[in-house]
């Protein structure tokens, strides 16, 4: 997530020195449809034993289903993101610790469904 958040930042100003803005923004886009995947497949793998594959299919079908976990997660990216720039020390470490808490919070009803959806024991008690 870091290498991904320092990419969108170095793109962000290459593309402020560049003639043509126009490939800068679609990296940045791609870069933040990798963080997305990266939370949500890091969050699986967390919580989950899945192949790396499937991990990266369950990510896809939660964020075809449910567009607005993305853009949750995104904003709150971004506004992390935004908000360090102008804090320092103890409050970065204050910052994060907020971010990782909300995207955690975020993500518990995608978590929920994984299990309901795709392990035999989520399967097994939601047929009873």
């Amino acid at each position: 997530m870091i290498l991904a958040a320092s990419i969108i930042l170095i793109d962000i100003a290459s593309m402020q020195k560049s003639s043509t803005p126009i490939f800068s923004w679609f990296f940045i886009l791609l870069l933040l449809v990798l963080l997305v995947f990266t939370v949500f497949v890091g969050l699986i793998n967390i919580k989950f034993r899945f192949r790396m594959r499937d991990m990266f299919k369950i990510s896809l079908v939660w964020t075809m289903a449910f567009p607005s976990s993305i853009i949750k997660v995104i904003i709150l990216s971004l506004g992390s993101l935004g908000i360090m720039f102008f804090v320092s020390g103890f409050l970065i470490f204050v910052l994060s610790s907020t971010y990782l808490y909300l995207i955690c919070y975020e993500s518990t009803k995608m978590l929920d469904w994984v299990w309901k959806n795709y392990t035999q024991e989520g399967k097994s008690s939601t047929e009873v």
